[in-house]
């Protein structure tokens, strides 16, 4: 017979929650990593392109790319 005592099952349930709960926080941590990326990708190409517009001296360019930046930083809690 293969049975397990109260005491290893019991280890056995909290092991496997640890393991749940790490796997949470792993993929939480990874989530968080690629958002910010993904703001940091954005971010970087409206200021490149606001720059473009402003050497350009294009006023309503400058006005739209402003209002997508405002918009991302909404979105993204900035």
């Amino acid at each position: 017979m293969n049975e397990k005592s109260y005491t290893e099952l019991t280890k056995l349930s909290a092991m496997k929650k640890h393991k749940a709960n790490e796997t949470y926080v792993k993929e939480l941590y990874i989530d968080m990593l690629l958002v910010e990326i993904q703001w940091n990708l954005e971010k970087a190409s409206l200021m490149t392109q606001i720059d473009h517009a402003i050497d350009e001296r294009n006023e309503a360019e400058f006005i739209r790319l402003s209002k997508q930046y405002t918009k991302l930083c909404k979105r993204f809690d900035n």
